[in-house]
C-alpha cells in the first residue's frame, strides 16, 4: 500500500526512525516488568496481520499509590513525535507535578506507543494502527485488572495522529470506553498542509504524474466518519493557529460527533 511504503512512513513516524529521543533507552532498563510502584513499563504482545508474526507495542502505566481508589484510567495515544515516556512532559509544569494532579483526582495513565517506538518491535504503519490498538484495548483492559484497577472508567485520548487510535477505540467499543479526548487530532492526511506542498513531488514520484490519482487515494483511516459512530462525552482541543494541523481539522471532528455531550475548545497559538 502506498501508505505504508518507507518514504511515507518515514516522514509520519520520525520517533521510530530517532530511538535516541526521550528518555525511552534508560526507562526500559529502570522500569520494564514492573508489576507495582508509580511507573510500570511493558509490552502488549500483537499480532503482525498479514506477515503472520507478532510484534511488541511499548507502554508506559502510571499508577496512583492506592489502584483500588482509580476512578478512571487514561488511555493516552501520543503524537509522532513523541513517545510512551513523553505524554507527562506536555506539561509546562513537569512530569511531576501533572501525574500528581491526575493521581489525586483518581486517575491513571496507560500511555501506548505505534509499533517500532521505544522498546516496541515491528516496523510503524499507517493502516494497521487502528487494528493494532483494538488488540491493545483487549490487552490493557487485562493489565488495569492485574493492577488493581479493572473497575475504573476508561477515556481516551488521542493527540494528533493518536487521534486516530482513540477515536477508533471510542467509536468501536461504546458501552466500554466513557470519555473521548482528541488533542489537535488528525482527521485527514492528504489535507495537511505539507502533504499539499509536497504532492506536485508525491504525483511524479508515486503516481507517474497522474494527479487525479492522488486525488482518488482513500486516506488510511476514516476517523471523521467514525465519528458519527461516538456517544460518549467528547472533549476537542486544537490551537487557532496549528500550522501542522489545522484548526479546521478539529472543527470538522467536533462538527461530525455525533456524541450528545461534546465540546470545541481552541486555545490561542
Amino acid at each position: 500500500a502506498i501508505w505504508d511504503i518507507p518514504m511515507v512512513t518515514s516522514i509520519a513516524f520520525p520517533r521510530a526512525a530517532s530511538p535516541e529521543g526521550g528518555e525511552s533507552a534508560a526507562a526500559a532498563a529502570k522500569y520494564k516488568g514492573a508489576k507495582s510502584g508509580p511507573i510500570r513499563d511493558g509490552t502488549f504482545e500483537i499480532s503482525d496481520g498479514d506477515a503472520g508474526g507478532q510484534c511488541d507495542i511499548a507502554y508506559r502505566f502510571h499508577v496512583p499509590a492506592d489502584p483500588s481508589a482509580v476512578k478512571v484510567v487514561l488511555w493516552s495515544f501520543h503524537g509522532n513525535g513523541e513517545d510512551c515516556t513523553s505524554f507527562t512532559l506536555l506539561d509546562e509544569y513537569g512530569q511531576d507535578d501533572f501525574v500528581k494532579e491526575l493521581h489525586t483526582a483518581g486517575t491513571a495513565v496507560l500511555s501506548i506507543d505505534y509499533r517500532g517506538y521505544s522498546w516496541g518491535t515491528g516496523t510503524p504503519s499507517l493502516t494497521k494502527l487502528c487494528n493494532d490498538s483494538e488488540q491493545c484495548f483487549v490487552a490493557g483492559r487485562a493489565l488495569m485488572n492485574a493492577a488493581g484497577c479493572g473497575g475504573a472508567k476508561i477515556v481516551v485520548h488521542g493527540r494528533s495522529i493518536g487521534a486516530t487510535c482513540a477515536v477508533h477505540l471510542a467509536s468501536k467499543y461504546g458501552s466500554k470506553v466513557h470519555g473521548l479526548i482528541v488533542d489537535s487530532g488528525l482527521m485527514s492526511l492528504k489535507r495537511l498542509p505539507m502533504v499539499q506542498q509536497m504532492q506536485p513531488m508525491v504525483v511524479q514520484m508515486l503516481f507517474q504524474g497522474n494527479a487525479m490519482a492522488f486525488e482518488m487515494l482513500q486516506e488510511p483511516f476514516d476517523t471523521p466518519g467514525k465519528m458519527s459512530a461516538i456517544s460518549c462525552p467528547t472533549l476537542v482541543m486544537h490551537g487557532d493557529k496549528d500550522e501542522i494541523i489545522p484548526l479546521a481539522q478539529g472543527t470538522e471532528c467536533h462538527d461530525k460527533c455525533a456524541a450528545p455531550q461534546k465540546k470545541l475548545r481552541v486555545w490561542p497559538g
